[in-house]
């Protein structure tokens, strides 16, 4: 093995080895000082609660040193939804959010999961 192949394998099993394991949440979960909440928006003209829908993602993080955020779908690893470099916020999805898919926040430089939640059930105002 030529010594360049050689050392580009053991790179690659040293970034492998930093890299955490990828979480999937089955509750709801935050570190101390975080707050990742989840708000069903109804669309109009009709609400039904069968259909897939809009939620507003608000975060906070207290005192967190450098605030750069990744928000994942399903799982730490899961698809990118949303990037913030900021301690707090909101914004809403797209009309695809479903009641049980995770929203995970992750801190972007550690790549530790800081909140998971779940997308709520959407309850449609009285008719």
């Amino acid at each position: 093995m030529p010594l360049r192949t050689f050392a580009l394998s053991i790179a690659a099993l040293l970034l492998a080895a930093c890299t955490p394991e990828p979480v999937v949440p089955t509750a709801p979960m935050a570190l101390e000082g975080v707050r990742l909440t989840l708000e069903p928006l109804p669309q109009s003209p009709v609400c039904d609660p069968a259909q897939s829908y809009v939620v507003r993602v608000r975060w906070e993080a207290r005192d967190w040193p450098d605030p750069r955020f990744d928000f994942h779908l399903e799982r730490s690893d899961g698809p990118l939804w949303a990037r913030h470099n900021s301690p707090s916020g909101e914004q809403d999805s797209g009309p695809w959010a479903r009641p049980g898919l995770f929203f995970v926040m992750i801190d972007r430089e550690t790549r530790r999961v800081a909140a998971a939640t779940p997308v709520p059930p959407l309850v449609c105002p009285p008719a």
